[in-house]
């Protein structure tokens, strides 16, 4: 068992003609082609390909810790292809990409270049350490100031992200154009799942009252679910916690105990699924727009907004407060992408 200590930093790929030339004087031999196949977030199969695509060294490793503590124990075996063909017939999450080795002056630490064909069209430039002590920044061996990503490749990979706001705040255009995003600009696998409140009041010709929230709850759940298991991104403009929030919102009498019952369920549930959105985005309200569904006025959706922005404080939720038209913005955050060019690399 080994300690595991990196620094990782994300690029897009179409920075990695920049990025070679401004590490090619420390470039080391040619660069290695990589295929690593999950078969959950902490075991992994890597396969080295040799020259003339053959096969080369097969490994299995299982991971543990988090790496956003950069410290992480690592377990590996070498094993056979047959073995290896076995368990990769049960992946959840491929990753190919190609590896550069990069000359530094200093002891202590290794640095290398990632580009990533798949599931995602990235670069990665990682700091590792070799003397167990933590690695330096990007600052420190080059020069340049970089947002670091605290994520795994499991975690960065398959996410699911939820778009929460007051009614008319862009939720649903949001969660296309960052999904849009997504898969012309970086080649994701991302889907967006549309909220199912709009689905209930197009099927039932009525607006979902208190005790519609359950079954809200369970149909959008169902639908986020669904997705995952076709889609590494997922982006739901209706988090399953605004179901509770709206529960709450159109209840304005006295609490009975049959109401009481159903509040206290869905509230365990929603909490539940709270740890399952890697991250979550705020809009902020703007003006209501009639969209022939749409039944709150611009009081009601204030209200709504103070609601569900206490409710991600109140339960300590991390999360980004933006607009609607941040697309772009937002994709460079939630994905811990840094600039390139040569503003930025020199």
């Amino acid at each position: 068992m080994t300690i595991e200590l990196e620094r990782s930093y994300i690029f897009p790929y179409e920075s990695t003609p920049h990025m070679l030339k401004f590490l090619g004087a420390k470039t080391q031999g040619a660069a290695i082609d990589l295929q690593d196949d999950y078969l959950n977030p902490k075991l992994r199969i890597r396969t080295t390909a040799e020259k003339g695509d053959t096969v080369g060294a097969i490994q299995l490793t299982r991971k543990s810790g988090d790496k956003s503590s950069g410290r992480r124990t690592e377990e590996n075996r070498n094993i056979d292809p047959e073995t290896a063909a076995i368990l990769t017939a049960d992946r959840k999450l491929q990753v190919v990409k190609k590896r550069y080795h990069i000359k530094t002056n200093e002891s202590g630490f290794v640095v290398t270049l990632d580009t990533i064909k798949s599931p995602m069209k990235l670069a990665v430039l990682e700091i590792e350490s070799t003397n167990g002590r933590m690695p330096p920044t990007a600052g420190e061996v080059f020069g340049v100031e970089l947002r670091e990503c605290p994520l795994a490749a499991w975690d960065f990979f398959r996410q699911k992200i939820g778009i929460c706001g007051a009614p008319s705040s862009g939720k649903t255009e949001t969660a296309k154009a960052l999904s849009h995003l997504l898969n012309t600009r970086l080649k994701a696998n991302s889907f967006h799942v549309l909220e199912y409140a709009t689905s209930f009041i197009q099927k039932y010709d009525r607006h979902p009252d208190a005790m519609d929230q359950f079954m809200l709850w369970y149909s959008q759940r169902a639908r986020e679910e669904n997705a995952a298991s076709k889609a590494n991104i997922v982006i739901s403009d209706c988090p399953t916690f605004l179901s509770y929030i709206y529960m709450m919102f159109h209840n304005r009498g006295k609490m009975d105990a049959r109401f009481r019952i159903h509040l206290a369920k869905l509230y365990k549930r929603v909490l539940e699924d709270i740890e399952g959105y890697s991250q979550v985005i705020y809009l902020r309200p703007r003006p209501i727009m009639d969209n022939g569904i749409r039944f709150q006025d611009q009081t009601e959706a204030h209200e709504i907004a103070e609601r569900i922005h206490a409710f991600l404080r109140w339960h300590g939720i991390p999360h980004i407060v933006a607009e609607q038209g941040d697309a772009q913005k937002m994709l460079g955050g939630l994905f811990y992408m840094n600039q390139t060019g040569k503003e930025r690399l020199k």
